[in-house]
């Protein structure tokens, strides 16, 4: 529930909805557990020469489960998404 690193790996922009989205989950007593089941790397790009672009497709598990109780409020298995990673070397990061 700890989101502090995401900002050393993401936009600002993306690290602002992903933590507004986890706080809105967790205002409603809910929290979120997850695990990367599988990964498939389908695309790998380099358009300029500190930028690579990588498209996955992912498989994840995830349960939302009330902070209170901990019973199960929803449980998915086997969610696939489909992302686009866009990384950019910045310094020696």
């Amino acid at each position: 529930m700890n989101m502090n690193e995401l900002v050393q790996v993401a936009t600002i922009e993306h690290a602002t909805k992903v933590y507004n989205h986890m706080a809105a989950i967790g205002e409603a007593n809910i929290k979120m557990n997850s695990q990367l089941k599988k990964i498939d790397f389908i695309d790998l790009k380099f358009p300029k020469k500190n930028k690579a672009v990588v498209s996955t497709r992912e498989v994840w598990d995830f349960v939302h489960t009330d902070i209170n109780t901990n019973k199960k409020i929803l449980e998915e298995k086997d969610f696939v998404y489909e992302l686009k990673y866009v990384l950019i070397k910045d310094s020696d990061r």
